[in-house]
């Protein structure tokens, strides 16, 4: 039996994390986006964070590491970068937002 060194088996927990998480993120930013929230930022952290939490849920099922060193950086950094994923797709959906209507808003006094 080969012993995986315990970088690679971060690497794989932060990677397994961040795919699990992406169609949670996807799926409450399109809800999300459709409920034009007032605080973007605010709202897409907090999806960001619950699509991250969700999907390191279910890969700690699978997980066999409870060593400290191995959860915070590899399983929290990968909640945290979800939650920042989250932010970052909330302002990009109000920046498409603003720019559909201030091309509309030409048009209509032109």
């Amino acid at each position: 039996i080969e012993v995986l060194s315990p970088l690679i088996v971060g690497e794989i927990c932060f990677t397994g994390t961040l795919i699990a998480a992406m169609p949670l993120l996807a799926a409450s930013a399109l809800l999300a986006h459709r409920a034009f929230s007032v605080r973007p930022w605010s709202s897409g952290a907090l999806y960001g964070l619950g699509a991250g939490l969700g999907a390191d849920a279910g890969w700690r099922l699978f997980c066999h590491f409870s060593d400290p060193a191995h959860v915070f950086p590899t399983h929290t950094g990968a909640v945290l970068t979800v939650a920042v994923l989250g932010m970052l797709v909330a302002r990009l959906t109000v920046w498409g937002r603003f720019r559909r209507s201030r091309r509309a808003s030409s048009r209509s006094n032109a």
